[in-house]
């Protein structure tokens, strides 16, 4: 049924009848609380659903994170107030669902889990003096009330549940219990009161930060998430001792860092300084300004004299039960996330599941996958245990080369008893190491391994089995894939063959070069990448040692790497130029010379002298004459710039094969006077369109006298797959005659 009312009284229906002013301690949802209240109404859903602040879609985020608030331009005029007042309290999220949603507070973006943003707390006393609610209240760091030193409630006394905001009023909980006669809890001691909104955004993430230090999360790693976890009351006991100085003051700040990275190192010794400094180390990821004060502080409380002269991992102490995560685990030991999954692999740490049970690494992803803090505590009880009197090779880890995964094999070694810590500063983690290999007696068997080899000739494992694989090495299979190599028959090797490694070692330079330079000397290798495969270059130890090898090593020399000349070659006949030079003669590229090669349009000359083909500059010149400077010749790429032809003009000369187009081997060219010729001819033609448009047949009729009626003598076909018709002149003449008698009868 239709409404009788004017339109004007329908509009007036739909206006508040109180529009309060906002306090200065309020936010929109808090103030939203208390327009509805004034006006009668049960909650603010009720009220957003009577301004129709609904979403358009499901997919546009509201502008605050308690109350789906959608337009703030409407909103600010239906309360008929001004429109920067309502931005200025509207704490915006930046995508409408997720995990990972932030709000936009101060400038920057805030993790969501620092906000009471699904259930409200609240002050009775407060509530019953003045019926507001203030933004304080929203922060899960706001625990008690400054004004009467009470606890805040979380939760409703009659039905125990959390006081919604979108379906509960302001003086009332969906129950119907009236919030501001609840019994509250007063506060144990005294301390400072911090009103959240009272202070600036650097201050507020020093709060946190102190708040996160002090709460100890199990697995060492960051998370706002765990402010939210506890009530008030026990939240209150644990982070009510900060004082408004240590968030305002930096040098107060500094020493309440200190402290508390004191407690957390005294609380686990056994996991070292490091795991002290994780929180801080990871950062809040709000500010990067602010991050970067935490690592600055971090590495200040590190390198103090006080915190290295306390260092210890006694024997005695308890080994930490927590389960670390993967980020933290990786910086307690100071070394990246493929590293540590490599420990986790060799069994030196274990990990486990977020219950602590054994974890299989291949099903569990790494957020789920955990590393056992009594391995690392083992681990850092090894490594701290010095030993200077140990005999033996000495091997650091501060870099990690292609024997990384060797020197990873070494931690065990560590933790069974065959190696020793040289030293080890827990302060900088793993790079600090320095471990001990005692010197092992030689095995009276005259047969060596792979490894035992390889020590010998001081060189990778893997080089020796390669040169004993290629036939170098006599050697004698042991067991799956293994080998054994006898004493005297690598005693020959090494008189009859050198290592490239053995040469650079006494001369001190690099290996790699000194193989290019000693190949470019005239010397060809027996050995290596190129020749067969091998992992370094071997040449013969006879032929090597008539090279003065000072000079060699002093000496340009050309690369086979991929990474260009060490020295630029210039021909001695002037007639002949190298690639680089033939290159600018020709203005190609490189790849484009090598095109030419391939195709035959040119033929280097290999001298030997110079150890690097060159070019003819007669057959260069003769190039450019047959192709680039003939004047005969007209590039394809230009025939539609500079006479203008269409590209279906171009198409029906080539379909028809009227051109005929060539290649230098990087562009393609025609006949000037070839293409006239075909212009002209396909002037005198039709095709199927022309010849309807000149004829007035219809394309298919014309189509269909070509195939079997008058036309079938005169049609011209392309030889493409899919042919096109073209028709000479005399086709319009022999339309007109075929159908000028069909006319006549058709006029009788």
């Amino acid at each position: 049924m239709m409404s009788t009312l004017p339109e004007t009284l329908i509009e007036n229906t739909r206006q508040l009848l109180f529009h309060p002013q906002p306090q200065d301690f309020e936010t929109l949802p808090g103030y939203l609380l208390r327009v509805a209240d004034l006006n009668c109404l049960q909650h603010p859903q009720e009220l957003l659903d009577f301004l129709e602040q609904k979403a358009e879609t499901i997919y546009r985020a509201p502008l605050t994170p308690q109350l789906g608030v959608y337009s703030l331009g409407t909103l600010a005029q239906q309360l008929k107030q001004p429109l920067e007042k309502i931005v200025a309290m509207a704490w915006p999220l930046d995508i409408r669902v997720g995990k990972h949603r932030r709000f936009l507070y101060q400038g920057l973006t805030w993790p969501l889990e620092l906000l009471r943003h699904d259930y409200r707390a609240w002050c009775p006393y407060c509530l019953s003096e003045r019926l507001m609610h203030r933004a304080d209240w929203d922060w899960h760091l706001s625990t008690c009330c400054h004004k009467h030193q009470t606890i805040l409630l979380d939760r409703c006394p009659a039905c125990f549940k959390r006081v919604s905001w979108r379906y509960a009023s302001l003086n009332r909980c969906n129950c119907g219990f009236p919030l501001h006669t609840a019994q509250s809890i007063p506060v144990e001691k005294y301390y400072d009161s911090i009103e959240i909104c009272t202070l600036t955004a650097t201050e507020i993430q020093r709060y946190i930060i102190l708040a996160l230090l002090i709460l100890k999360t199990p697995s060492g790693a960051i998370s706002t998430k765990s402010l939210s976890e506890i009530t008030p009351e026990e939240l209150n006991l644990k982070i009510g001792q900060i004082s408004t100085q240590s968030l305002r003051d930096h040098e107060s700040f500094y020493n309440a860092i200190d402290f508390h990275l004191e407690e957390r190192y005294r609380n686990e010794p056994t996991l070292g300084p490091r795991y002290a400094t994780a929180p801080l180390a990871q950062g809040l990821k709000i500010d990067k300004n602010f991050d970067q004060e935490l690592i600055k502080i971090t590495n200040r409380w590190l390198a103090r004299d006080k915190v290295i002269a306390e260092i210890h991992v006694q024997t005695g102490s308890p080994q930490s039960q927590k389960n670390l995560t993967i980020e933290v685990a990786g910086y307690i030991l100071n070394v990246s996330h493929h590293i540590l999954h490599r420990l986790i692999k060799k069994k030196v740490l274990v990990s486990v599941s977020e219950s602590g049970c054994l974890a299989n690494t291949a099903r569990l992803s790494r957020k789920d996958l955990f590393v056992s803090g009594k391995s690392l505590s083992q681990l850092q009880h090894f490594l701290v245990q010095k030993n200077s009197a140990t005999q033996g090779q000495s091997v650091s880890f501060d870099h990690y080369g292609i024997d990384f995964s060797t020197r990873l094999n070494l931690l065990n070694d560590l933790l069974e008893g065959k190696a020793t810590s040289l030293a080890y500063n827990p302060c900088i983690g793993l790079p600090s190491l320095e471990l001990i290999i005692p010197t092992k007696q030689a095995a009276s068997s005259k047969f060596l391994s792979v490894r035992e080899a390889a020590k010998i000739l001081k060189i990778y494992p893997d080089a020796i089995y390669r040169v004993a694989k290629s036939g170098l090495l006599p050697y004698t299979p042991h067991l799956a894939r293994q080998i054994k190599i006898d004493v005297n028959d690598l005693g020959k090797f090494h008189q009859d063959f050198i290592f490239t490694r053995e040469i650079a070692d006494k001369l001190s330079c690099n290996a790699t070069n000194l193989a290019d330079k000693i190949i470019s000397a005239g010397v060809m290798p027996v050995h290596g990448p190129s020749i067969d495969g091998g992992l370094l270059y071997v040449f013969r130890r006879q032929e090597v040692e008539t090279l003065d090898l000072v000079t060699v090593s002093q000496s340009n020399y050309q690369s086979r790497c991929g990474r260009g000349h060490k020295s630029q070659l210039t021909s001695q006949a002037p007639n002949l130029l190298l690639p680089s030079d033939a290159c600018k003669f020709l203005d190609v590229k490189p790849r484009q010379l090598d095109r030419l090669y391939h195709l035959g349009f040119l033929m280097p000359i290999q001298l030997l002298s110079e150890g690097q083909p060159c070019l003819d500059k007669i057959e260069l010149e003769e190039y450019l004459a047959n192709y680039k400077n003939n004047n005969m010749l007209i590039r394809i790429e230009d025939v539609k710039l500079k006479m203008r032809i269409s590209t279906t003009l171009w198409n029906d000369l080539v379909n028809l094969e009227l051109i005929r187009p060539i290649t230098d081997g990087i562009v393609r060219y025609v006949y000037k006077d070839q293409l006239a010729e075909a212009i002209k001819y396909r002037s005198t033609i039709f095709s199927t369109k022309q010849l309807s448009e000149a004829s007035g047949i219809c394309k298919a009729m014309i189509r269909w006298e070509a195939k079997y009626g008058c036309l079938a003598d005169t049609v011209i076909r392309t030889s493409n797959s899919y042919p096109k018709l073209f028709f000479p002149k005399a086709a319009l003449f022999v339309l007109k005659k075929q159908r000028s008698p069909q006319s006549s009868r058709t006029g009788k």
